[in-house]
């Protein structure tokens, strides 16, 4: 006998889970919301179907064009499997090509004006060292500082040993000088 309240209503085909319900099923249905962006800051996945788990359900039933009930029924589910399922699949080239073809990367401020050259050339962004982590764009230019910690197919270090010596090496690589 099924208590009200206790556990997932369940038919022969189907999965019901909704306000009152707890167990590791709604453990498992909050686990999927939060990967799938959905918002549970007070209690999270406790296994219990509050209202926050109610809010989060009619949440994503809203953005994903589902019914808004409420209930975590089998096409909800569905659809929150699909959701998961297509957040862990490996990026196609297509999406990859969504990269930066080219970025400046400077040391500092003061790096700015010998940099504004090299981002017209490429029509690229500038970026400050402090954030230009990981891989930011195919072509990496990098005026004053190092390349410490920042990974591209292509490195270009136009920087020298000071300002003057990076303004140099930019004005050669720019054909300036």
């Amino acid at each position: 006998m099924i208590q009200s309240g206790a556990s997932p209503r369940a038919s022969s085909s189907s999965i019901l889970l909704r306000f009152g319900d707890k167990g590791e099923a709604v453990r498992k249905l909050q686990q999927d919301l939060i990967a799938a962006g959905e918002k549970l800051p007070k209690y999270g996945a406790d296994g219990h179907f509050g209202a926050e788990t109610e809010a989060a359900v009619k949440s994503f039933q809203a953005k994903h064009g589902l019914t808004v009930d409420g209930i975590a029924g089998p096409k909800t589910l569905a659809k929150l499997a699909e959701v998961i399922s297509s957040q862990n699949k490996p990026q196609t080239k297509e999406e990859e090509s969504d990269m930066l073809k080219a970025a400046v990367v400077v040391n500092s401020y003061a790096d700015f004006p010998i940099a504004e050259g090299v981002a017209k050339k490429y029509k690229a962004p500038i970026f400050l060292r402090d954030i230009a982590v990981g891989e930011i764009a195919e072509t990496v230019y990098i005026v004053g500082g190092s390349a410490e910690g920042i990974k591209a197919k292509k490195m270009v270090n136009l920087s020298g040993k000071n300002r003057y010596e990076t303004a140099q090496k930019v004005g050669r690589h720019l054909g300036q000088l």
